[in-house]
């Protein structure tokens, strides 16, 4: 019940009216964690919301048979939703995510990956091959280490990741920025083996968009216990404000150093302070271990 409730108040799943605020959803979400009912929920909102807050919430409940109807639906097509309540939700979003956290993922494959422990792997579409060679190799030692990789499921150096990682006989874990049912359709001999999970935060049927790909880096870089950035342009770009982000916010960036690398890697290892001196060279891809043990050793030391 709590996670159909939160799917009505907060996700864009149905239409008008639009999702209650996310302002409004900080005061409702200990009212559903609690909730026993629709009935119930309604009752507390009319006692302690504002008025036009209230008619919000009675508004989408009202909905609540569609937005049933609507993941049964899903649920024929192998996707469930997901809301933050549910164990299956990655528990470590509510640590490195907090407020920014989505409430809601609409998830497709084995969810158990939502909560393995995982690498990033990010970079551009248009890669050349060595920047594909070190994404390959980096999502080898990973899955050898036991780890799942967590990318975007784009074209370039995120599918070359999860390729490699899918070959190696590991796992790995896609946020989308684009239609979660198409691609289900697309890859539905591999889902079916249990090694592939994906998950949006957006309608499942949502065409790409920018802020859609921006809003989705949020969640590779928050789910990874280190994000490897394989290949950056300096200055603009998903993968660029993407890494600038992740560092300003604490996140564990580690990006691919040495001869040859695109500019835009030797700006995010330069920027320093600008971007919250967030970001780790990475010039081998077997050194991502012996780095993860040094980052590993330094937080317990804090």
């Amino acid at each position: 019940m709590r996670t159909l409730l939160t799917v009505a108040l907060r996700s864009h799943l149905i239409g008008d009216p639009p999702p209650v605020s996310a302002k409004v959803w900080r005061v409702l979400r200990a009212a559903v964690s609690k909730c026993a009912g629709p009935d119930a929920l309604m009752h507390w909102a009319s006692r302690s919301l504002l008025p036009d807050d209230g008619d919000r919430v009675k508004a989408r409940l009202d909905l609540l048979s569609q937005v049933e109807g609507k993941l049964a639906e899903l649920v024929e097509q192998g996707v469930r939703a997901v809301s933050e309540f549910d164990p299956e939700y990655p528990q470590r979003f509510h640590e490195t995510l907090g407020e920014k956290k989505p409430e809601v993922l609409f998830v497709s494959g084995e969810l158990s990956l939502l909560n393995w422990r995982s690498i990033g792997v990010v970079g551009s579409r248009d890669a050349d091959a060595p920047a594909r060679q070190f994404a390959q190799a980096v999502a080898e030692v990973a899955v050898g280490a036991g780890y799942s990789v967590v990318s975007g499921a784009a074209k370039g150096i995120d599918q070359v990741a999860m390729n490699a990682a899918y070959e190696a006989g590991g796992r790995s874990l896609g946020f989308l920025a684009e239609s979660l049912l198409s691609r289900v359709r697309q890859e539905a001999e591999v889902m079916d083996e249990g090694l592939v999970c994906l998950a949006t935060c957006y309608k499942p049927d949502s065409a790409f968009s920018v802020g859609n790909a921006m809003g989705r880096n949020k969640l590779i870089y928050g789910h990874a216990d280190a994000t490897v950035v394989v290949s950056a342009a300096r200055g603009s770009g998903g993968t660029w404000a993407g890494a600038t982000e992740a560092c300003a916010s604490g996140h564990t960036v580690l990006v691919r150093s040495g001869p040859g690398v695109p500019d835009g890697n030797v700006g995010l290892l330069e920027g320093g302070s600008l971007f919250g001196g967030g970001a780790r060279p990475l010039e081998r891809p077997e050194h991502l271990l012996d780095l993860l043990s040094e980052l590993d050793a330094q937080s317990a030391g804090a």
